[in-house]
């Protein structure tokens, strides 16, 4: 495990880095998105259906079109907005007025999804061949012990402060996850980004 790890690329390592704070951002709030909708917005199980399809919507929608794109453009754009888009949820929850202000939050938080191929494809790519299966586990088995504890504390931050500060408090973790990416993980070698076209395929987060 040491030796895998040791392997990492240096921009593989902050990358990791910039998505615990991203996903802390994404758990600290996901299990209690619905409650906030039924507790705090007042809205019947109906309309958050439809708040939820429409995210799945929109995040089906962003795939093909995204990954043909990256072909052009290459990765970094999209996977950057992926963290953007991590961010600003949290913060459109709370700020949004009902109606039409829920519906544009939601389609934020499917495109979230936008850079979510681009950034597989980044992390095998970024893997020496030969750890290539190992490493790709070793990096989500890192993340998910990041992570798991993030669903409690935002229970314990509701439960004292309120969901407001919950929400707040995700957006700060998005924030940071975004900026240690776009200032330290970010990684502009296009002959890289080329040799992902050559990885057999991606894998589930």
């Amino acid at each position: 495990m040491f030796a895998v790890a040791g392997a990492f690329h240096p921009t593989l390592r902050r990358l990791l880095v910039a998505e615990v704070f991203t996903r802390w951002c994404d758990w600290l709030v996901r299990e209690f998105v619905v409650l906030y909708l039924l507790a705090i917005r007042g809205l019947d199980a109906t309309a958050i259906g439809l708040l939820f399809s429409l995210q799945n919507a929109v995040a089906l929608l962003t795939y093909l079109p995204i990954g043909r794109l990256t072909l052009v453009v290459g990765l970094q754009p999209f996977i950057g907005l992926t963290f953007v888009f991590f961010a600003l949820f949290p913060l459109a929850l709370a700020l949004a007025p009902d109606g039409y202000g829920l519906v544009l939050a939601f389609v934020v938080w499917g495109l979230r999804e936008i850079g979510e191929p681009a950034r597989k494809a980044l992390i095998v790519s970024l893997l020496p061949a030969p750890i290539r299966a190992q490493g790709v586990g070793l990096y989500w088995g890192i993340r998910g012990v990041a992570i798991c504890w993030a669903s409690l504390i935002g229970a314990l931050v509701w439960w004292w402060l309120g969901a407001d500060a919950l929400l707040y408090l995700a957006f700060g973790f998005g924030c940071a996850g975004a900026a240690i990416f776009y200032q330290w993980a970010r990684h502009t070698d296009r002959a890289l980004e080329a040799s992902v076209a050559e990885v057999p395929g991606t894998f589930d987060a």
